[in-house]
């Protein structure tokens, strides 16, 4: 935006309560390896409107509060590009975060009773379902990952 790409992190070294807010030159960040860019759109913002956006949310973007699965530097990209009036990021763009977050919750809240398999095959479906969304892939109604063979099922 008026030549400069805004980021959302994890600071290093920088106190607690830092912004996890910050900017290079365009494709010039070293941390990351380009695959392509993409055109959002135009905004109507002026420059000095587009700082005025960017130090409001700095805000709500602390550096303390990034995790990669739920709140990450493709979260805080969709959220610019709304508040500055373009176009959303596609959802393939940040579709393994979802499932990655899925995943977390599945190992986290699973208690260790067996169940023959069935919170493993409801995990695979769930990831599937956010990668596949993501990706703008429709599954057939019904489908699953296997079906579990009696007396399981």
């Amino acid at each position: 935006v008026y030549g400069r790409e805004w980021l959302f992190g994890a600071a290093v070294n920088e106190g607690e309560d830092s912004t996890g807010v910050s900017w290079h030159l365009p494709r010039e960040n070293r941390d990351h390896t380009y695959r392509e860019t993409l055109s959002m759109g135009f905004t109507s913002r002026s420059p000095d409107k587009v700082l005025h956006v960017i130090e409001e949310m700095k805000l709500d973007w602390r550096s303390s509060n990034y995790n990669v699965l739920t709140r990450n530097c493709h979260d805080f990209s969709n959220a610019l590009c709304v508040q500055l009036g373009v176009a959303e990021l596609p959802p393939w763009v940040n579709s393994l975060a979802p499932a990655g977050a899925d995943t977390y919750q599945f190992f986290e809240n699973t208690d260790s009773g067996y169940d023959g398999g069935e919170a493993i095959f409801e995990l695979w479906d769930s990831v599937r379902n956010t990668v596949s969304r993501g990706l703008g892939w429709d599954a057939p109604p019904g489908w699953r990952a296997k079906q579990l063979p009696a007396p399981y099922a």
